[in-house]
C-alpha cells in the first residue's frame, strides 16, 4: 500500500512536469510558426512592393482606382490588373539591399545585375524568396539563385528579433494634382497619372497563348477581346501582321488580329519587340498601353493534305529543328500506293503503309502475322486519334528489311496489352531496319507490368535507330518496366529521348525500378546516345535510365526529375557499361540536370561501374532543388500534362 500511495502522490508532480513540458512545446511551436508566418509575408510584401516598383517605373499605365489602408495601396490599373504597395516596413526580417543604377539595371546588395533591366514592360522583375537553408533568394527567370552580401556569403533571412528594421521599401506615398507619386528607398521618385475611365487591356486568350506569346498559325486569323474606355484607341501590330479594331460596345471590342503567310520573308517572328502587338488608349493627354507577344507558327490542318501537296511530313523534331535521326514522310519515301486514308473505326490489316486516321477516330491493331514496316499519323495537328493494341507488333527479322515503327501525332493504348508491345521476330542476314520505333507528339500507355519493347538474342538483323520526340508515356505503378529491353548481339546507330514526360499516373505513387533503355549484352552497342530535356515524375532508375555500351556520343543534359515517393534507391541517369570505350566517348552537357525530391532520394548523373571520365570525377551527383520546378507551371495528375514553371524554361519537357 505505501508503494502504491508513494506513486498517488508523485502522480500528480509528474503530471504538472508534463503538462510544463507539453506547454513549453506548444510555445516553441508556436513561435516556430509565427517566424515562418513573418519570413512568408515579408517574402510577399517585399515581391509586391517591387513589382509596384516595376510599374512606375514602366510608366506605361494609369490609376483607374486606388484604396489605401494602414499605408497599403491597392491600386487597379489601366489594363484591369491589380497591384499593391506598401509604404513603410512590417516585421524584423532584414531584406536585401536593391535598387535600380542610372543604366536602369537592378543592384541587389551592391552587385550589379548584369543583363538585368528594369525598364520595359518584358524585363524581368526580380523576385525574391528563402531557401530551405534560410537564406535570401532571387529569381530573374532563370531559376533562384543565392543572394549574396559585401563579403560573398549568402544573406540570411532571421526572424529572431534581433535585426534592425530596415528603411521603407517606399518613404513615400502622395497624391498630388491626379499623380500617384511615390518615393523609393534610393530617393528616386516615380509617378503615374489617376485617370477615371481610362480603360486598356488585351484579355489574354484561352488557346495558344503561353509564357506571354500568342502563336498563330501562318496566314491565319485570330479574335481577340479588349476591354477600352477612352478618347481615341490605336493599335499597333509587327510587320507582316495586320490587325483591326472593332466596334466598341459598352467597353467591349473585338480584335481582329491574321499572321503573315508562311513565305512572306516578315513571317518570322524576333526575339525583340517587333513581335509586339500594341494596344493605345487616350483621354486628354494621358495615354494607356496594354500589349502582348505573337509569333507566327506552322498549324498543320491535314497532314494527308501536305502530303498530297507534295511537301515533306517530318516524325522527329527537336524544337524547331528537325533531328538528324528524323524520318521523312513524302511521295518519294512512301509512294501513293502506300498511303490509306482513315476515316472510320477499322482494323489495321496491311504492313507496309502508312496510315493517315482522322480526328476522333480509332483504329485496331490486331495483325497475327509480322511487319516490315508500319507508319501511322493523326491527320491534323493536335488533334490525336487513338491506336489500340492487344497483339505484338512484331518485326519481320527473317525475310523483308523496312523501316520499322513510327507514328506521329497518335494515342497508342496498349493498357490493355498482356505483353509486351514491340519485338523483332527471327533472324536472318542481311534484314535492316530504320527504327525499331519511332514516335513524335504522341501519348503512349503501357501495359501493366510489361516491357514496351523487347527484341533478344537477334545476331544477324540490323537496327539504326531508336527515337522518342515529344511525347508523353505513363508508366503503370507496377514491377520493373523497361521502354526498351535488348538482350541480342545488336549494333544501333542512335538512341534520342528528346522533351518526352515519363510518368507514373497517381501522386504518391510509382516505380523504383524504370529504365529507358537496358541494352547490357557487350556485344551490343550504341554510336550516340542522347537524353535531352526529358522529364520523369515518380519514376525512379534504381538501375538507370539508359545502360548500354557506348563507343561513340554521350549527351545527357537538362533532363528533369521529380519524386514524392520514399526510396532509398540511388538513381542514375546513364549507366555506360564497363566496355564502353570510355577514352573515345564524347561527352557533352552532363551538368545540367536537375531533380526535386520531397523524400529521401539518391541520384547520380553518370555511372560506369567505377570507370568516370576524368572530367565527371566528383561531380556526379545531382543537388536537391530548394523549391519545386512545377510552381508557376502545369501540374495536373488528372489530365496527365506536366510543364516546369519560370526559371526551368530549358529544363524538362515543356508539352503543353
Amino acid at each position: 500500500m505505501k508503494k502504491i500511495n508513494v506513486f498517488l502522490m508523485i502522480l500528480p508532480f509528474m503530471l504538472g512536469l508534463i503538462s510544463c513540458s507539453t506547454e513549453d512545446l506548444q510555445k516553441d511551436i508556436d513561435n516556430l510558426k509565427d517566424r515562418v508566418e513573418n519570413l512568408e509575408a515579408q517574402v510577399l510584401l517585399l515581391n509586391e512592393n517591387l513589382n509596384a516598383l516595376k510599374v512606375f517605373v514602366d510608366g506605361n499605365k494609369t490609376i483607374q482606382s486606388y484604396t489605401e489602408s494602414n499605408g497599403t495601396y491597392k491600386l487597379i490599373l489601366s489594363d484591369g490588373s491589380e497591384i499593391t504597395l506598401t509604404q513603410g516596413s512590417q516585421g524584423v526580417v532584414k531584406t536585401p539591399d536593391i535598387t535600380i543604377n542610372e543604366n536602369g539595371e537592378w543592384v541587389v546588395n551592391g552587385v550589379v545585375l548584369e543583363g538585368s533591366s528594369a525598364n520595359g514592360s518584358d524585363a524581368e522583375t526580380p523576385k525574391f524568396g528563402i531557401d530551405a537553408d534560410k537564406h535570401w533568394t532571387v529569381d530573374f527567370g532563370n531559376g533562384p539563385e543565392k543572394v549574396l552580401g559585401a563579403d560573398g556569403k549568402p544573406v540570411e533571412a532571421t526572424t529572431d528579433g534581433n535585426i534592425n528594421v530596415e528603411d521603407p521599401f517606399f518613404t513615400e506615398v502622395k497624391v498630388d494634382g491626379g499623380m500617384m507619386i511615390v518615393k523609393y528607398k534610393d530617393g528616386n521618385t516615380y509617378s503615374l497619372p489617376i485617370v477615371e475611365d481610362l480603360i486598356c487591356e488585351i484579355v489574354d486568350p484561352s488557346e495558344n497563348f503561353k509564357n506571354g506569346v500568342l502563336s498563330v498559325g501562318y496566314g491565319k486569323p485570330v479574335e481577340l477581346t479588349v476591354k477600352v474606355s477612352g478618347d481615341n484607341y490605336a493599335v499597333t501590330a509587327p510587320a507582316g501582321w495586320t490587325a483591326v479594331l472593332g466596334e466598341v460596345v459598352d467597353g467591349t471590342a473585338t480584335l481582329s488580329v491574321t499572321a503573315p503567310l508562311s513565305n512572306s520573308p516578315l513571317s518570322r517572328a524576333t526575339a525583340d519587340n517587333t513581335k509586339d502587338l500594341v494596344l493605345q488608349v487616350n483621354k486628354g493627354v494621358t495615354w494607356a498601353i496594354d500589349k502582348i507577344q505573337v509569333e507566327a507558327i506552322k498549324v498543320i490542318e491535314s497532314y494527308y493534305a501536305e502530303y498530297i501537296a507534295g511537301r515533306d511530313i517530318i516524325i522527329g523534331m527537336m524544337g524547331d529543328q528537325k533531328s538528324p535521326n528524323a524520318m521523312i514522310v513524302n511521295k518519294t519515301t512512301f509512294p501513293e500506293d502506300k498511303v490509306v486514308y482513315v476515316e472510320s473505326d477499322q482494323e489495321i490489316k496491311e504492313d507496309d503503309k502508312i496510315y493517315f486516321v482522322k480526328e476522333g477516330v480509332t483504329v485496331t491493331y490486331n495483325m497475327a502475322s509480322k511487319i516490315s514496316s508500319l507508319v501511322v499519323i493523326g491527320d491534323k495537328q493536335g488533334a490525336a486519334p487513338t491506336l489500340k493494341t492487344t497483339k505484338i507488333l512484331s518485326l519481320d527479322g527473317k525475310t523483308a528489311s523496312g523501316k520499322g515503327i513510327a507514328m506521329l501525332n497518335m494515342v497508342l493504348d496498349a493498357s490493355k496489352h498482356t505483353n509486351y508491345v514491340i519485338n523483332i521476330n527471327d533472324q536472318a542476314d542481311g534484314i535492316t531496319y530504320d527504327y525499331l520505333y519511332l514516335f513524335d507528339n504522341c501519348r503512349i500507355y503501357m501495359p501493366v507490368g510489361k516491357n514496351f519493347a523487347y527484341i533478344n538474342n537477334k545476331e544477324k538483323v540490323k537496327v539504326s535507330n531508336i527515337g522518342m520526340y515529344n511525347t508523353y508515356v505513363e508508366v503503370p505503378a507496377s514491377g520493373n518496366p523497361i521502354l526498351a529491353s535488348i538482350g541480342g548481339k545488336y549494333q544501333f546507330n542512335t538512341l534520342t529521348m528528346f522533351n518526352n514526360v515519363f510518368y507514373s499516373p497517381q501522386s504518391g505513387k510509382g516505380v523504383e525500378k524504370f529504365t529507358v533503355l537496358a541494352a547490357a549484352d557487350v556485344s551490343s552497342n550504341f554510336t550516340q546516345v542522347d537524353l535531352i530535356n526529358n522529364t520523369f515524375i515518380n519514376l525512379l532508375g534504381a538501375n538507370v535510365y539508359a545502360k548500354a555500351v557506348i563507343k561513340g556520343g554521350l549527351n545527357a543534359k537538362n533532363n528533369l526529375i521529380w519524386n514524392d515517393l520514399s526510396s532509398s534507391s540511388t538513381t542514375y541517369i546513364v549507366q555506360a557499361i564497363k566496355e564502353s570505350d570510355i577514352s573515345s566517348v564524347t561527352i557533352a552537357n552532363y551538368f545540367d540536370n536537375k531533380v526535386y525530391s520531397k523524400k529521401n532520394l539518391k541520384n547520380m548523373v553518370f555511372h560506369t561501374g567505377g570507370n568516370v571520365p576524368v572530367d565527371l570525377e566528383g561531380k556526379n551527383n545531382l543537388q536537391n532543388e530548394s523549391s519545386d520546378p512545377f510552381v508557376d507551371g502545369i501540374f495536373d495528375w488528372e489530365k496527365k500534362v506536366f510543364v516546369p514553371g519560370a526559371g526551368y524554361e530549358n529544363i524538362g519537357a515543356h508539352i503543353d
